[in-house]
């Protein structure tokens, strides 16, 4: 029985990326958020790949998150994930105006 719940908490952990780069932060940073804040966050998390969801979480944990509200936090990671989305927005609209450029 042990075994079982130790699998789903892993499950649960690996989900934030906890097992892989040992961001036992994140974890706390998550809880920190009101419930409606953690479903948007981990709803634009799980959006993106392995390797940018790593790279963000990497950065996200290393906000000073216990000198902040929750409020604060929040904002703070929205700004994190925003630079991600502008950055891949740009990269979009860039091919799409080369797109129509050579059209």
């Amino acid at each position: 029985m042990q075994v079982n719940g130790m699998g789903m908490q892993n499950m649960h952990q690996n989900r934030y990326g906890l097992l892989n780069g040992g961001n036992r932060d994140m974890k706390n940073i998550m809880q920190s958020l009101s419930s409606e804040d953690r479903e948007m966050i981990k709803t634009e998390l799980q959006s993106l790949s392995k390797e940018d969801r790593q790279s963000l979480v990497s950065q996200i944990t290393q906000l000073d998150y216990a000198n902040m509200d929750s409020s604060q936090l929040t904002a703070s990671i929205m700004e994190i994930l925003g630079e991600n989305t502008q950055t891949d927005s740009s990269s979009v609209s860039d091919d799409e105006s080369n797109f129509s450029t050579y059209a």
